[in-house]
């Protein structure tokens, strides 16, 4: 392999830090052009760049990796999403004019560099022949920033700390904030130094549609564009961005369904950790390169038959595991379609009012990115709690994509937080999906009585270990918030958050915050085959 540095320009006169990494003789006949753009170093572990370069190009590909505008020797000052759209057009444009370049291009990167894949696939320049992404999003305010209108705190400020907060990485990763304390929005929270100014700038974005076109420039719009080519997708389902990510797919094989799309869903984390490492082990740097370079071998070759024409079929086509390991292919997800009840409880369920203690539901959390890695998933600590109801159930076989449906009655602002979560024999009790849903204050239900309040669990693939042995009991653990997972709406005391024009209860008027559900039922939409 050699590698050499060039200073990509853009339009704006602004110079991108670009390395080039190129097969010892040249690319191959077949060979392909990989871009890679990243917040994170173009030379980084955390991407895995040595070990992905070593890969692609003892195959005969390319790879060039690049610094996005204002991280390590980029120049320019960075903002996070809003800059990536014309940045990734002209790196596109330079890179097809380069004597070194395979002359097909496939935009490609994880998290933060998927999106970037696809705001340079965006651009329909036509040198791009394909996408390989994973764990990534054009939707971000609606799958990135918040989950159902609840701002995800922790993942985003720990992230953008992190990632955007200084000009290179922190020398300790993974990155996490200590004692998180009381706050009542992103400018309270205490990073240690590092800069929040972008959280502060994407908090204030609308949530809804218009803020992904404030953010991307209309990008999710232009992903018609990106469907002209193969597009390989992965994901898993402890993902914070998973159903970002299967949206992706789902939209690329509406417009495009005759192109051969590939999404794969395995039963990882963001970082690629299985679900074992929530069992057995804790995952290292080594692990984290060997889950991304593996994420490629097993995918390359979808998007090579897809380029070359070779695939021998049309349409898109989907496989994923099961906690297990497991493997399935199918046409679609989930797949098997149908609404299946898995289990329904006839009484109302009576989930309590949030408690004035900083250590609300989902504190503990060392890392979400890495969650099956660090102490998440483990709900011990959250059962016992005051203010979570836990709801068990029987249930032989859990699969397909969950939701859990309820009609919801309350005081003033509300928010449910539930959980699935299954009892192992050693004891813990392991998250297996998890959702919120939340209807902005002041929403009048209509003259008919309160509306379904429908919670989205995410996408899972999860079965019961059958004949194993002990008390493995499923359980809904349901709380009103999941602080510092998401940030507070109206909680007692100091716990306010919120616009300034957003009415929230006085402390008289929280006395009866709790929420009643009935007619509560958890749905399997889709199952195994």
């Amino acid at each position: 392999m050699r590698s050499h540095t060039e200073q990509a320009p853009t339009r704006d006169g602004v110079r991108l830090a670009t390395d080039v990494h190129l097969p010892a003789d040249g690319p191959g006949p077949e060979g392909l052009t990989f871009v890679l753009r990243t917040p994170y170093g173009r030379r980084g572990g955390f991407d895995a760049v040595p070990e992905l370069a070593a890969y692609l190009t003892s195959l005969g590909h390319v790879l060039v990796s690049q610094d996005v505008r204002g991280k390590f020797d980029s120049e320019g000052q960075c903002r996070p999403f809003r800059q990536e759209l014309d940045d990734g057009r002209d790196l596109v444009e330079w890179i097809a004019e380069q004597p070194w370049s395979a002359g097909r291009l496939v935009p490609t990167g994880e998290s933060y560099c998927g999106f970037t894949a696809l705001t340079a696939a965006a651009s329909r320049h036509p040198s791009i022949v394909g996408v390989m992404a994973g764990m990534t999003t054009s939707r971000v305010v609606t799958d990135w920033l918040y989950r159902d209108r609840a701002f995800r705190l922790q993942l985003n400020a720990e992230w953008i700390a992190m990632s955007f907060g200084q000009r290179a990485l922190p020398e300790t990763l993974p990155w996490a904030i200590d004692g998180w304390g009381r706050v009542s929005d992103v400018t309270d929270v205490d990073t240690r130094g590092a800069d929040l100014s972008a959280l502060r700038e994407l908090r204030s974005v609308p949530i809804d549609r218009d803020g992904d076109t404030e953010l991307a420039g209309g990008l999710t719009d232009r992903c018609a564009g990106v469907a002209d080519v193969p597009i390989v997708l992965w994901t898993g389902y402890w993902d914070p961005l998973a159903r970002g990510t299967i949206e992706e797919f789902r939209s690329a094989a509406a417009l495009r369904p005759g192109q051969a799309h590939h999404l794969e869903l395995a039963p990882t984390d963001h970082l690629g950790n299985p679900w074992e490492a929530a069992l057995r082990r804790a995952s290292t740097q080594a692990d984290r390169a060997s889950s991304l370079v593996g994420c490629y071998r097993r995918n390359l070759p979808h998007l090579l038959a897809a380029v070359d024409g070779a695939t021998g079929r049309r349409g898109p086509r989907v496989t994923y595991q099961d906690q297990r390991g497991q493997a399935f292919q199918s046409a679609h997800w989930p797949p098997v379609p149908g609404d299946v009840a898995v289990a329904r409880f006839d009484e109302p369920v009576v989930v309590p009012a949030p408690t004035a203690s900083a250590d609300l539901p989902g504190s503990g959390e060392t890392f979400v990115w890495g969650s099956l890695a660090a102490d998440f998933p483990d709900e011990r600590a959250t059962t016992e709690r005051d203010d979570v109801v836990v709801v068990r159930f029987d249930a032989d076989e859990v699969a397909g994509s969950l939701e859990l449906a309820g009609e919801v009655r309350w005081n003033g602002a509300a928010r449910i937080v539930a959980t699935l979560a299954q009892k192992q024999p050693d004891g813990r009790i392991l998250r297996v999906a998890e959702g919120v849903a939340a209807r902005p204050v002041g929403q009048d239900a209509g003259s008919g009585g309160p509306e379904p309040l429908l919670l989205d669990l995410g996408p899972v693939c999860h079965r019961d270990a059958g004949g194993a042995g002990g008390d493995r009991s499923w359980m809904l653990i349901l709380a009103q918030e999941a602080y510092p997972r998401y940030l507070p709406v109206a909680q007692a005391d100091a716990w306010i958050a919120g616009p300034a024009d957003r009415h929230l209860p006085s402390p008289a008027e929280r006395s009866d915050q709790r929420i009643v559900l009935t007619d509560l039922t958890l749905r399997t939409v889709g199952g195994l085959p």
